[in-house]
């Protein structure tokens, strides 16, 4: 049962140092491989002596050895054959009906049946040719042979030999991370490898990449077709931005983002051209036309002036019919580093930094810091991080905050019920800052709660473009306030400063000052700086990480902004932050750049906030934000779709008082652009879908570069600006369906336990709709008549 790559393989035996392909391809026509799990390399066991193409085939049949072990007793799967063969032959003929001495099946499978065909004329094929192949290469030996031949197999390939081979590979010559072992991928290639008759090739590298990578990009476009397919109803958005790669090229990518995640449709190469907004206002007006006009509904970049520049000249073109909005977490971005260039921030940044990079650089302290750390942990003596710290919730599938009913607050109100914030108030003196130290003792942790001693060190320092990674570093300062002050104040910390050359014993001198603050006024107010700090920085960023995602949370920014907005007021006036009135005019400033009226329509279509729009009285909050958004969503109407826009206004009052109890129900659980789609129709359902399944932000971009830059490096390939393209639409395309994939299966169950859950609630709420329902209804049509004769 050999061929000539067998043979070949018995007459070299294969060691770690033979090629892996050549290792493979012996080792799979005797048997099966599979390839090892990351812990497992290399594997100390071998496997007995049967191809790939048998195992397929007896997998078809149950067997048994007979009585006498010179013949198998087998039954087929999928009809009542039985046969007592000596070989797979007559098992493949059962399957094709090639033969007429043995009895087709009459259900095999389809994929078998391909499988037996190929392989026989595979075989005819090598026959005819000059090699010698023996009787048994179709057969599989009797047990009595295949026992008789297993010692001699073994001696030829094993899979010591091809793991050995795939970790130098992999660690000698490829260098690439051990975790894809743990991906199916490279055990399908194998898989593959051993069913294919005859020795396999690889192909060139230059036959990859001009023949079969671009094959492969098309077979990904028509895996995307179903994605891009939910563009004509829900809409998409396209962002933009500009990149240096590392080889000095500058490159343009744009992204589609829809509900499903966002799609790389370009990486335009924009070396020595010269940014400007003209061309950059061309080069995106062909990507919309290339998505389709009707589909797009905004365009999201930085907010660079040539960009911003771009994105209102295809706002007001009169072909488009889009919406330029700035990217809204560098717009947030912009904000804090506002704030961080005040005096007293700036100089509170520079210290916390100065402190926290002193720990991270002596591994004598940074060893200190984690035994202390570790030690008050375990007492209860620092706080638990098994939760994120406030501010740092995450968007829920069904709304952007998890406190949702706070959100809808009054215009220039504090909102009822908001979460207790840190008491601190105008802290002076050394009573007062001993008071201030005592609040940063956080209460014992809970009992069952695991206690993390202290956050990553090397995760704190702040980036030079993100500038809320100065929120981690001053909040890991707060937290870890007490074991500072043990660490400085230890006799270990005394015994390495004594021993330390003379620069470093000066910047322990100082870091141990600020620390205990005892290097004067300024480092007595420092840590209450840094509470200030923290108390303005949260809920800005609370927002940011809401907006910075590929998921559509635009229903959720004008809201989302507007109770920043009242969080940073009175933080202002409870911690008495110095130069509030900067504060507060950089905050007004960069929301008024920020807002949109896609964001005001979008709020206004929102589900969740539909109780709030309808509350009653002329100065309510809910009747004053009503008139706030009401603009917004009569220009987005009469934008995305100018020849139903009346029809949308009319639509809206039935929307806003809906007595669907089911849609009560699911309005604050289900997105908003899937309630819509089920529980709204006509112009203003279409409308709703387009708006609320937008993203927020132009996140995806940084994503793109990052696979980019994973894909195209100049240490270790030289790809041309539409071979990197390729690739990286390759890499970060796929990667969507991988996600599409894992998903699939809890998006199909959610509904059902959804409305198992609410069925009494569901219940309750039709009983109480049905009965205001015909109270509501000359509210409604007189409503309607005021909305449509309004200008």
């Amino acid at each position: 049962m050999s061929d000539p790559a067998s043979c070949q393989a018995r007459a070299a035996p294969a060691g770690s140092g033979q090629p892996l392909g050549q290792a493979v391809l012996a080792y799979n026509s005797t048997i099966r491989y599979d390839p090892p799990g990351p812990g497992e390399l290399p594997a100390r066991y071998v496997m007995g002596r049967i191809s790939a193409f048998h195992a397929a085939v007896w997998d078809t049949v149950h067997r048994e050895e007979s009585p006498s072990k010179s013949a198998w007793q087998v039954t087929c799967k999928r009809c009542p054959w039985k046969a007592s063969i000596t070989s797979v032959t007559r098992v493949a003929q059962h399957i094709s009906g090639s033969s007429t001495d043995v009895k087709k099946c009459p259900a095999p499978d389809p994929e078998m049946v391909q499988l037996v065909r190929h392989h026989n004329a595979a075989s005819a094929s090598a026959a005819s040719s000059n090699h010698k192949r023996r009787g048994e290469d179709d057969m599989e030996p009797s047990p009595t042979r295949q026992r008789a031949s297993r010692n001699a197999s073994q001696e030829v390939v094993t899979k010591e030999m091809i793991d050995n081979t795939l970790t130098d590979l992999m660690t000698r010559e490829w260098g690439v991370p051990l975790h894809i072992l743990r991906g199916d991928g490279l055990a399908k290639f194998f898989r593959l490898l051993g069913l294919y008759p005859g020795t396999y090739t690889p192909p060139s590298c230059e036959h990859m990449q001009t023949v079969l990578v671009p094959k492969a990009l098309q077979r990904l476009d028509s895996e995307l077709a179903p994605m891009r397919a939910e563009r004509a109803s829900y809409g998409c958005s396209i962002s933009f931005n500009g990149y240096t790669d590392e080889s000095g090229r500058t490159m343009l990518n744009a992204t589609v983002t829809t509900p499903s995640g966002s799609m790389l449709e370009s990486a335009m190469d924009t070396d020595n051209k010269k940014m400007t907004s003209v061309y950059l206002k061309e080069k995106l007006k062909s990507v919309i036309l290339h998505v389709g006009v009707e589909d797009v509904v905004a365009v999201f970049s930085d907010n660079a002036a040539n960009c911003v520049a771009a994105g209102k000249m295809l706002e007001e073109d009169e072909e488009l019919r889009v919406f330029s909005i700035p990217c809204g977490s560098d717009t947030l971005d912009l904000l804090l580093e506002d704030i961080g260039k005040l005096l007293w921030s700036a100089w509170t940044i520079t210290l916390t930094k100065g402190l926290v990079h002193f720990v991270r650089a002596q591994p004598a302290v940074t060893g200190l810091f984690r035994t202390i750390a570790t030690e008050m942990a375990a007492s209860n003596q620092l706080p638990s991080h098994a939760q994120p710290p406030d501010g740092a919730r995450s968007p829920q599938p069904g709304g952007a905050l998890a406190d949702r009913e706070q959100l809808p607050s009054g215009r220039g109100q504090l909102p009822n019920g908001e979460a207790s914030r840190q008491q601190a108030g105008a802290h002076r003196g050394p009573a007062a800052r001993s008071a201030a130290l005592a609040e940063v003792v956080p209460q014992a942790a809970a009992p069952g709660v695991t206690v993390t001693a202290y956050k990553p060190l090397h995760r704190l320092y702040p980036g030079e473009t993100r500038y809320r990674s100065v929120l981690a570093m001053c909040q890991w300062v707060l937290d870890t306030h007490l074991a500072l002050q043990a660490m400085v104040s230890d006799p270990r910390w005394a015994e390495w400063q004594a021993a330390a050359d003379r620069a470093t014993r000066e910047a322990a001198a100082k870091t141990k000052d600020l620390v205990l603050g005892q290097a004067g006024k300024h480092s007595a107010t420092w840590l209450l700086h840094v509470r200030q700090l923290v108390s303005i920085m949260k809920p800005i960023c609370v927002v940011l990480r809401m907006m910075d995602s590929s998921q559509p949370t635009i229903s959720k920014v004008w809201f989302a902004v507007k109770r920043m907005e009242q969080d940073i007021k009175a933080a202002v006036v409870e911690h008495n932050i110095p130069d509030a009135d900067q504060i507060l005019e950089a905050v007004q400033r960069r929301t008024n750049m920020l807002l949109r009226p896609l964001h005001g329509a979008a709020a206004l279509l929102d589900p969740e906030y539909r109780q709030h729009f309808t509350m009653r009285g002329e100065s309510s909050a809910g009747r004053l934000d009503f008139q706030a958004v009401l603009p917004d969503f009569k220009k987005v109407a009469e934008k995305l779709s100018p020849s139903s826009a009346a029809e949308c206004v009319m639509q809206l009052p039935s929307y806003l008082h809906g007595t669907d109890a089911l849609a009560a129900v699911t309005a604050k659980s289900m997105p908003p652009h899937q309630w819509h789609e089920m529980h709204t129709g006509g112009a203003l359902g279409a409308l709703a879908m387009k708006v609320t399944s937008q993203v927020a932000s132009a996140t995806s971009c940084n994503s793109a570069w990052s696979s980019y830059g994973f894909v195209h490096s100049s240490h270790r390939n030289r790809l041309t600006a539409s071979n990197a393209e390729m690739l990286t639409q390759l890499y970060f395309n796929s990667r969507l369906l991988k996600r599409a994939g894992k998903g699939a299966a809890s998006k199909a169950q959610e509904w059902p336990r959804l409305l198992a859950v609410n069925e009494d609630a569901l219940e309750v709420a039709v009983e109480a709709d049905l009965a205001k329902e015909t109270a509501r209804v000359a509210a409604l049509e007189a409503e309607a008549v005021a909305l449509a004769l309004s200008p």
